[in-house]
């Protein structure tokens, strides 16, 4: 129903990528297309690649750990978090392996923005980064871990930030504007980074992919034969292969053949390496 989240297994061959509603982490190879999916019970908003084999998903409650021939296993929430009005929603992890996961409110129309990047890891806990999203998105470093892009995905908002981060104590600088999307088709949903500093998001509600240079120039649009694509990740060999996930018509909207699949595009830029997390 709600593709999402897409990530490259390097030792797998394989993207590990989520069904929100569904509550599905799904894992498939890239060379088969076959999938093999763990149930959460839960609506699950990102996954990032573990130690060894094992995914760590985020959901409603909190984080899970998936693998390594066990059921899934329960790892914590932040600090004040309610599974009754938060989720989590994108992630991503910085060059040193720490995760950077978001929350949005279950109902982002009511109330304040109250959503909220966090990073995490075992050793540290939580820390909240940034706070005041409606929906949080976009999550992506630049190659040399110096900088990190976010998201606001609400129709209110449609903007993408940098901020300044130090990769060796985790800490960030203030938010500043990197693209508007309220003068683009579509609106901003997650994102990649290629090699040589190219933020690529998905433009939902307009089938397409946008490129965008360190500078806040655009240089490529790639067009989907979609009309929801939510994340790109770079994956195969060499990182030259775009993974796309894509969602059905919200509200009743009617869908086309392939939206909700996972795609696969050619791309002409080479990937980031997206380390995974930790522990």
């Amino acid at each position: 129903m709600l593709g999402e989240s897409a990530v490259w297994l390097p030792g797998r061959n394989a993207v590990a990528w989520v069904d929100i509603p569904g509550g599905l982490v799904h894992v498939t190879e890239a060379a088969s297309g076959r999938t093999q999916s763990v149930d959460l019970g839960e609506p699950v908003g990102a996954v990032v690649a573990g130690p060894g084999d094992t995914l760590v998903a985020g959901g409603t409650r909190g984080l899970w750990q998936i693998g390594g021939g066990e059921a899934p296993r329960f790892l914590g929430a932040p600090p004040g978090h309610s599974a009754a009005t938060h989720r989590f929603n994108d992630a991503t992890t910085d060059p040193i392996g720490r995760l950077i996961i978001g929350t949005l409110a279950l109902a982002p129309n009511q109330g304040q923005p109250s959503g909220r990047l966090y990073v995490f890891c075992s050793s540290d806990g939580w820390r909240c980064l940034l706070d005041g999203f409606r929906t949080i998105n976009g999550l992506a470093f630049s190659p040399d871990g110096r900088t990190l892009y976010v998201t606001d995905s609400h129709p209110d908002v449609q903007r993408i930030w940098t901020t300044d981060y130090n990769v060796v104590t985790g800490a960030i600088g203030s938010r500043h504007m990197f693209a508007d999307f309220n003068c683009l088709a579509g609106r901003p949903d997650g994102a990649a980074m290629d090699s040589q500093g190219g933020y690529w998001v998905a433009a939902t509600d307009a089938g397409r992919i946008y490129r965008f240079a360190a500078n806040g120039i655009l240089t490529d649009t790639v067009h989907l034969p979609v009309t929801w694509p939510t994340r790109p990740c770079f994956g195969g060999g060499v990182l030259r292969d775009l993974y796309v996930t894509t969602r059905r018509g919200p509200g009743g909207l009617t869908s086309g053949p392939l939206d909700g699949a996972l795609l696969r595009v050619g791309a002409a830029w080479t990937g980031a390496v997206i380390p995974p997390w930790r522990g």
